[in-house]
């Protein structure tokens, strides 16, 4: 599931940017092709983090997740040559996942938790009902 769309992207980083990387033709169909890759590819990247603390998929997108995974497609787009400011938001974007895998960083409340983390169930049980005591003489 994609957690940002193209207008997203294009609302962080400009229409004329991303068409600029994208639409090697001029004809403006390569824009919605590579950057539907481009966004899949950051959902990805999201889901292998988040999956560690969160119930998958996570919707609605948090408004947290659309700005990564804008800042990750943003990368993807430009793998050739990215920019060091473009370079240094897809680091980000990655430091901010890492947080929320680890319980640093929480998403918005309206995202449902994971209850087991760990693994591990505990159970608590009643008085035994057959003990050598209660047994004896049979």
């Amino acid at each position: 599931m994609a957690y940002a769309t193209l207008a997203d992207l294009n609302l962080a980083f400009t229409e004329r940017a991303i068409a600029q990387l994208c639409d090697d033709e001029g004809d403006g169909t390569a824009v919605a092709v590579r950057t539907g890759r481009a966004l899949n590819a950051a959902a990805a990247v999201i889901d292998g983090y988040v999956a560690t603390a969160y119930k998958l998929p996570i919707s609605p997108p948090s408004v947290l997740l659309t700005n990564i995974a804008c800042d990750i497609a943003r990368y993807e787009l430009d793998q050739d040559a990215p920019t060091e400011t473009i370079a240094k938001r897809h680091a980000a974007a990655l430091a901010q996942l890492r947080d929320i895998a680890s319980g640093k960083l929480k998403l918005d409340a309206g995202v449902e938790e994971q209850v087991e983390r760990d693994g591990v169930v505990l159970v608590e049980g009643g008085e035994r009902l057959f003990t050598r005591d209660s047994m004896a003489g049979f």
